[in-house]
């Protein structure tokens, strides 16, 4: 995997919880959009938003275990535009939905 990748993936890894596009982070490292996303599945295997999403989701798990933090909080604080985007997000990859899978590790 290439230096610029592994930057690329570094910086999605510090802000997939913000406003993150395709756009903003071909800007930010100098690509172009079609560049960007077709040499990022290429040296990782996944696409660029799948990676977006699969940081999001290891966010959310991590904050699931705070019993204190409302979905909302989550899904907001994740990077989610919307709760219902969350649960169906989370549950699509994950099988069960976020309230679910706080009892589960609760137990």
């Amino acid at each position: 995997m290439n230096t610029t990748i592994r930057q690329i993936m570094l910086y999605i890894r510090m802000n997939a919880c913000n406003d993150i596009s395709l756009k903003k982070v071909a800007e930010k490292f100098y690509l172009n959009q079609s560049y960007l996303s077709r040499i990022f599945r290429e040296k990782t295997g996944i696409t660029f938003w799948a990676y977006v999403t699969q940081v999001r989701l290891e966010k959310a798990k991590e904050m699931l275990k705070n019993e204190h933090l409302s979905l909302y909080e989550i899904a907001y604080q994740c990077g989610f535009n919307s709760v219902k985007n969350f649960h169906a997000v989370f549950k699509k990859h994950l099988g069960c939905t976020p309230g679910v899978y706080r009892k589960q590790i609760a137990n």
